[in-house]
């Protein structure tokens, strides 16, 4: 290309960047070179451009991902409305989507609900993605999948998120029954459906049926309240709870949320439990890591690898899980399923941490640009997550020894 007409398109291009609102001019100013990005995008455009500030009230858009040649492109009417509790409250919002029609997203199984994580805590863009990871290497049913994906609004860059599933009782999500519940116990307890349970006051927020009428309502709370008084009996363990709760799921859970130091157990908050209509309830899905891995509020993760889970003897989370815990049922299984996972699959975890660390590398700095958050070196952060992680493994191992 001849000199001069170089200099004119660099000029032509000058103007119209510096035409540009603020807005616009900052989103380029942030946004990676696509050429460079192994990220799928997502932009979403609302009808009449409308803000996004309820998280009751959808507003309609349109949704298009770019898959980089090698996702599906996609073009397709939502409906998009915020989530979350705390994360709500945070600058960078995350989002609920809902497609028109049933889509199959990057494999995760055809539904019309997707989440859009911000992880605006996690300067590393990492700990929701480990946390879901655990419990697929430990084969958990329903382990929830993820895709990290940068995402426009209204052309504007908001950063890194991490796309998921919904948890919610679907065919491709999680599969239990007609008949049977899907439960969350968390004390923002802000659900159309819920109650207290009978010894703890623990609060069960009740995601499926989506429709309680009283009948249903009343068998639920009979069924959690035997599991909770088989618990709390003074003659544990020598009750019928390993009837009532499904031990390996149970601890499946509890190595996951020992390995990532996850202290929601201790409220307890974003903990779900499933069962059918007939069956024993079921710990899991796994969710929500944000104040996991020995979190510290505006300081940083990765500190304290020693401590317990949990805080002290009366936590609520304690006195129900911790307590199923201490029975030798539930050890005997946790220790062989640890031993196991400690054995096979925990390298695999550092694998992960190095792979999925270096897949977002790129675009976890142009987030933390967007935010104006301090940009920590991402390997030194890496490698501090895999220490504390070897620490923790080898806390783990010695709780078992005892056992």
């Amino acid at each position: 290309m001849p000199k001069e007409i170089k200099i004119l398109s660099f000029i032509i291009l000058s103007i119209l960047v510096f035409a540009c609102n603020k807005q616009k001019l900052d989103s380029v100013i942030v946004v990676p070179d696509p050429a460079d990005s192994e990220i799928p995008v997502i932009n979403i455009i609302t009808e009449n451009v409308k803000a996004i500030n309820s998280k009751t009230n959808y507003v309609p858009a349109q949704l298009t991902i770019s898959g980089i040649k090698k996702y599906k492109d996609l073009k397709e009417p939502i409906k998009i409305k915020g989530r979350g509790n705390f994360s709500w409250g945070l600058p960078k919002k995350p989002y609920h989507l809902e497609f028109e029609k049933t889509q199959d997203l990057f494999g995760f199984g055809a539904d019309k609900d997707y989440l859009l994580i911000a992880n605006y805590l996690d300067f590393n863009h990492i700990l929701n993605a480990t946390g879901f990871k655990m419990a697929e290497l430990l084969e958990m049913p329903y382990a929830v999948k993820f895709k990290p994906v940068e995402v426009y609004l209204n052309n504007s860059f908001q950063g890194l998120y991490l796309l998921t599933q919904q948890i919610e009782k679907e065919t491709n999500r999680v599969g239990i029954d007609d008949g049977g519940a899907l439960i969350e116990f968390d004390t923002y307890y802000n659900d159309t459906y819920k109650f207290k349970s009978g010894n703890l006051a623990l609060p069960i927020n009740i995601k499926y049926p989506k429709i309680v009428d009283d009948a249903r309502l009343n068998k639920l709370k009979t069924e959690f309240n035997a599991l909770e008084n088989s618990v709390v009996s003074t003659a544990f363990p020598a009750t019928n709870f390993t009837d009532l709760i499904d031990l390996d799921s149970f601890c499946s859970y509890m190595i996951v949320s020992y390995l990532s130091n996850n202290g929601e157990l201790n409220h307890p908050k974003s903990v779900f439990m499933h069962k059918n209509e007939k069956g024993k309830f079921h710990l899991g899905p796994v969710w929500d890591f944000d104040w996991a891995f020995s979190f510290k509020y505006n300081e940083s993760y990765f500190n304290s690898p020693n401590g317990d889970l949990f805080w002290s003897p009366s936590s609520q989370g304690n006195k129900f899980f911790g307590k199923i815990l201490s029975s030798p049922a539930a050890r005997t299984k946790f220790k062989a399923k640890w031993l196991d996972f400690r054995a096979n699959k925990f390298d695999n975890l550092l694998v992960f941490i190095d792979d999925y660390s270096k897949l977002v590398s790129k675009s976890r700095n142009s987030d933390l640009l967007k935010w104006n958050l301090n940009i920590r070196d991402y390997p030194t952060e890496i490698n501090k997550m895999k220490e504390w992680l070897n620490l923790k493994a080898k806390f783990i191992d010695n709780m078992v020894s005892k056992w």
